[in-house]
């Protein structure tokens, strides 16, 4: 009996994600397959899609801390990527070796350097409080809510999707895929969401707003 309900628990926990996160790639596929002007670089999408699907098993406060963790880790990237560029562009040399069969770990700082330093940090970072918050708070779940816990984590990990979906499109957008980046038609939206997430993190910033932030977004000198 008890075997038996926590099957049952386990395909309630297993199904709905796997159906959502099908039903968002197929979505976002065939966006990218019918949608005139749809720019491979649009496919960022499919970040939102992953994290709707976990969002439903991981619930409402799970999904705030990430939110937190998040901000946290993109302040700290887009304060520190400049500074440390010499060193996360070995890190993307290695890892082009097999593209490239260049084996110089002579590091040109351009504008793809310091997309890749910023992207690198600030997945550490994240990555690093993640863990931290995971150990120190194992179980987040509301069970008094039900199913609403699911939902409302459904609502908030569209929120870090959507978020992470944009600063990886104005990453990429910073470095050699600007034309693309210029003109993907979800631009606007991603660009709404990146000058929401400044204009939260502009008091990190109270002299040089990072360059990787503000690019594209039109914003008054010394903003």
């Amino acid at each position: 009996m008890t075997i038996s309900k926590s099957k049952r628990r386990s395909a309630k926990e297993v199904v709905p994600p796997i159906i959502l996160g099908a039903l968002g790639t197929v979505g976002v596929v065939a966006l990218y397959l019918l949608s005139p002007g749809f720019q491979p670089i649009e496919l960022v999408l499919l970040i939102t899609v992953g994290f709707v699907a976990a969002g439903y098993t991981q619930g409402i406060v799970r999904g705030i801390m990430t939110i937190v963790a998040l901000y946290i880790a993109t302040g700290v990237g887009a304060i520190f990527y400049r500074a440390a560029a010499p060193y996360t562009g070995i890190v993307k040399l290695l890892l082009t070796i097999p593209l490239t069969g260049n084996f110089s770990l002579k590091v040109n700082i351009n504008n793809g350097t310091l997309a890749f330093s910023f992207v690198l940090l600030t997945l550490l970072v994240w990555g690093m409080l993640e863990i931290a918050i995971r150990a120190s708070f194992q179980d987040t779940s509301l069970p008094g809510l039900g199913v609403l816990d699911n939902l409302g984590g459904i609502i908030v990990h569209l929120i870090v999707g959507l978020l992470a979906a944009s600063l990886l499109f104005n990453a990429l957008g910073y470095g050699r895929l600007r034309p693309m980046h210029d003109r993907a038609r979800l631009r606007p939206v991603f660009k709404q969401v990146i000058h929401l997430h400044y204009l939260t993190q502009s008091f990190w910033f109270p002299k040089s707003p990072p360059a990787i932030y503000i690019y594209d977004l039109n914003l008054p000198y010394g903003y």
